[in-house]
């Protein structure tokens, strides 16, 4: 390891690797996060919260379209499953 403080080698993977495991866990969420451009621990619960309303009210429209859209697949299937049955 002292040869890469100094410079001269480079970190070898399973030694980053290790390194990244004695962390604390909110300083590997944050490297990690800014190693893949992402917040730690985002859930769309609190992404939705904190989207105006007007984008709440978006969301809530899709999640009713989807849940529309399957109630008419299974319909659908439904009647094909009796055709065949018959």
């Amino acid at each position: 390891m002292c040869t890469f403080r100094r410079g001269k080698a480079d970190l070898l993977t399973t030694k980053f690797l290790t390194i990244l495991a004695i962390l604390p866990e909110n300083a590997r969420e944050w490297y990690v996060s800014h190693l893949v451009g992402a917040k730690p621990k985002t859930n769309l619960r609190s992404l939705i919260a904190q989207a105006p309303p007007e984008e709440q009210a978006e969301v809530l429209h899709l999640i009713a379209d989807s849940f529309t859209r399957n109630q008419k697949a299974e319909s659908n299937l439904d009647t094909v499953e009796l055709a065949e049955a018959v």
